[in-house]
């Protein structure tokens, strides 16, 4: 295998070209960062799509976990989904016998898997702290 040709300190003509892409890459970033026309283009051209997709990720996380850190958790029907998918734990299939605090089971077969599986990670859903940062896996 032929070795890469040495450009200039080192580097190879490939790593060189990365180099200056990604320098060209920080440069058109914070030009169009500077100015609203470059603003607009980095949220509707497709070339600047991914920058989007991350910056829409990393606001995500920051909302999630001031959530999750400073408003007060409030209990609407956390434990009424823990008591119907005991019942599933329990061996109950029976719709018509799967009640919580707030009634009987009306979601889906989907409902129920998806909490079961909540059920478990959440340490039979004593533990919501944990389902609250799931998301952010």
């Amino acid at each position: 295998m032929a070795q890469p040709r040495v450009v200039s300190r080192g580097k190879s003509y490939r790593e060189a070209y990365k180099t200056l892409r990604f320098k060209k890459i920080i440069k058109e970033l914070w030009n169009n960062l500077r100015n609203p026309i470059g603003l607009l283009k980095m949220f509707i051209d497709p070339e600047w799509f991914w920058l989007f997709g991350l910056l829409v990720f990393l606001v995500e996380i920051v909302v999630i976990i001031s959530v999750i850190e400073y408003i007060p958790y409030t209990e609407i029907d956390w434990k009424a989904y823990m008591q119907e998918v005991e019942g599933v734990v329990n061996g109950t299939l029976d719709y018509t016998k799967l009640e919580g605090d707030t009634g009987p089971l009306v979601y889906p077969a989907g409902f129920v898997y998806i909490f079961l599986v909540l059920y478990y990670l959440t340490g039979r859903g004593t533990n919501i702290h944990v389902a609250q940062c799931l998301p952010m896996l």
